[in-house]
């Protein structure tokens, strides 16, 4: 009877595995839970346009070289009889007459493009100096 028993243990122990991988094979893969749905990232935005600086308006003033680029100064007053490089920046002389006009450039912090930091007039009436190189158009004469 013991055999009997250990054998009917046996069996039972064979069918019950037998059915559960069975079980397991019906069912599929087991299903992950569902996730969160996650949004897309947002859109990039493009950088801001470049605003280009306005052309310079023609002025009484010479403070309107200020900030200018060498493209702004040229287009003013046409090409310099001088430029010389200096330390970090470079220096524009226009010659007219006696009227002596120096433009000392430096490199913008961002961008590094040369711009217009100051200006002297070496010799003559800063107005009258001013008037003769602007109808000059920056032509140089000794």
């Amino acid at each position: 009877m013991k055999r009997i028993m250990r054998g009917l243990g046996r069996m039972l122990m064979i069918m019950m595995t037998a059915v559960s991988l069975a079980a397991c094979s019906l069912a599929g893969p087991p299903s992950a839970a569902p996730r969160a749905a996650v949004p897309p990232p947002p859109p990039r935005r493009p950088p801001p346009p470049v605003v280009p600086r306005p052309a310079p308006v023609p002025s009484s003033s010479p403070d309107q070289l200020l900030g200018l680029d060498e493209a702004g100064v040229a287009a003013l007053l046409g090409r310099p009889g001088l430029t010389q490089a200096r330390d970090m920046g470079r220096l524009w002389r226009y010659r007219r007459g006696h009227c002596v006009l120096a433009l000392i450039f430096y490199p913008e912090v961002e961008g590094g493009a040369l711009r217009v930091a100051s200006y002297d007039f070496e010799h003559g009436r800063r107005k009258s100096c001013w008037r003769r190189l602007r109808a000059a158009g920056g032509r140089h004469v000794r």
